[in-house]
């Protein structure tokens, strides 16, 4: 299996720190997401760093894609709202994350949000949303974990790292 343009790679990070509070506070085995541009390269946004396309090194992902598939003319919608995003994206929404931990900590919901910050969850979301996909119905655009996109009703997995053989992984990461 490929991983293909606009596919989401699902990761299960492995920080030392990080990614167990992620996992905690997020209830989920997922701590980060991207979206593939192609085999080779995801759009996202982490912890220091910018929204940006970067190389896709992860090691342990799953891969969830579009089941009805995405048109030609999405995946442009998808690419023209991803580069209006970055050129006005100022960083990483510590605060969105903070809004999550109150939320575990208290058992009351909380959506506080920086404006032109977002995080990885964030933006999948509402780069789909660009091309008018709901990826989560009934819930605010934007307003998601990783975790959450598991139980998306419009997409399915596909392949996890696990799954490709060492040769084919190796020269994904390359």
């Amino acid at each position: 299996m490929h991983i293909k343009t606009g596919d989401i790679i699902l990761v299960r990070g492995n920080h030392p720190i990080i990614s167990p509070l992620i996992r905690w506070f997020t209830k989920s085995e997922y701590t980060h997401v991207g979206l593939a541009v192609n085999a080779d390269f995801i759009y996202e946004i982490d912890v220091g760093r910018r929204l940006a396309i970067n190389p896709l090194t992860y090691e342990n992902f799953d891969v969830f894609r579009y089941k009805y598939g995405l048109t030609k003319e999405q995946k442009e919608r998808m690419k023209q709202y991803a580069i209006e995003k970055a050129k006005q994206n100022r960083g990483y929404d510590w605060l969105r994350i903070f809004s999550f931990v109150l939320e575990k900590i208290l058992s009351h919901p909380f959506l506080w949000d920086i404006s032109n910050r977002e995080i990885c969850s964030e933006i999948v979301d509402e780069i789909y949303m660009s091309a008018g996909i709901d990826l989560i119905p009934d819930r605010e655009t934007g307003n998601i974990r990783p975790g959450d996109l598991v139980n998306s009703p419009v997409l399915v997995k596909v392949c996890s790292s696990a799954d490709l053989s060492a040769d084919a992984y190796k020269s994904f990461i390359k």
